[in-house]
């Protein structure tokens, strides 16, 4: 019996260690990318509620450790606003099987949003001169599209300024210039197509000079990285035509109008960019790519710089890094 009872304690042992989870694993403790949008869609129901992501939760000015689900309004409390309407403090989420838990909200005050394109200027640095809509942009990533070869990404509003869905260009659309801010000089590129909807924000291109992922001809780009919640507060560089710009996660999976299109899955950093950087790169230390560039939002006053994850554009186009 003895015997018996030491076996069943060895196999209860086992299967424990076979269910426990690896000490290095960190699941999020929020709901994912898809869920997270249904959860957006009934909080923007509330009447005052104008977007939405997932950030560090403030009070009193003060920015707190702990994350939220960050609501941002127009106007806090405005008058005649019913208990009812207002964006509820905790929000519940069957995070397993067996429980509930609470997701903590927090609320903030939205202001305007651009997109951070330019009048048509001559200038130093990686750039796109737009003349579709007179703007001038910058270059993210090269990638290997499945029918159009190597092609590089630019902002979508670049080629279509606030216009909505897909527009691909034929063969009698003017070619664009870009400067190439590592040698000296330009060269010219075809455009594709350009994307404007609510997960992705992104051009294609056709340069006739050799489509490569370096950063001024001479950092070379990793890979792709999906941010997640866990991930706010994380060092970050904006690659845009002046250099290399540091700034920091603020927010993960947002959803906010720019430039008429309610845009969802969006990254969120300390203002870093200027106009005429839409379609940059946002990478880590590893220069990993997070993100591209769509523009500049405001929330409680301050300018935050507002990325769409680079993820979207690859899969959206069945392409390749590289």
């Amino acid at each position: 019996m003895a015997r018996t009872a030491l076996s069943k304690a060895r196999t209860t042992r086992a299967s424990t260690r076979r269910r426990a989870p690896h000490p290095r694993l960190q699941p999020s403790k929020f709901p994912s990318n898809a869920s997270l949008d249904a959860l957006y869609a009934d909080l923007m129901k509330f009447p005052n509620v104008e977007g939405c992501y997932v950030g560090r939760k403030s009070r009193h000015g003060r920015v707190l450790r702990e994350l939220a689900i960050v609501c941002c309004v127009r106007k806090k409390s405005p008058p005649g606003l019913a208990t009812s309407q207002r964006v509820p403090e905790h929000l519940p989420w069957p995070r397993t099987r067996r429980q509930s838990f609470d997701l903590v909200t927090d609320v903030r005050e939205i202001g305007a949003s651009e997109l951070q394109q330019l009048p048509a200027v001559v200038g130093p640095g990686d750039e796109l001169r737009a003349s579709a809509v007179n703007a001038v942009a910058t270059i993210g990533v090269a990638m290997r599209h499945p029918t159009l070869g190597r092609v590089v990404t630019t902002s979508g509003h670049a080629l279509m300024g606030e216009s909505a869905g897909t527009r691909v260009f034929d063969s009698r659309t003017p070619p664009v210039r870009i400067g190439n801010v590592g040698a000296d000089g330009s060269f010219s590129a075809v455009p594709l197509k350009a994307v404007r909807m609510p997960m992705a924000d992104y051009a294609l291109l056709r340069p006739v000079a050799e489509p490569r992922n370096l950063f001024h001809d001479t950092f070379n780009l990793a890979g792709l990285h999906v941010a997640r919640p866990e991930d706010e507060g994380t060092p970050l560089f904006a690659l845009t035509r002046r250099g290399v710009d540091p700034t920091v996660l603020r927010g993960v999976a947002g959803t906010f109008t720019m430039g008429g299109i309610q845009m969802r899955g969006l990254l969120l950093t300390d203002a870093v960019t200027e106009v005429g950087d839409s379609g940059c790169c946002l990478v880590d230390s590893a220069f990993r790519v997070w993100g591209l560039l769509v523009g500049l939002q405001f929330i409680d006053g301050k300018p935050m710089s507002i990325f769409a994850s680079a993820d979207f554009v690859l899969t959206l186009e069945t392409a390749e890094f590289g």
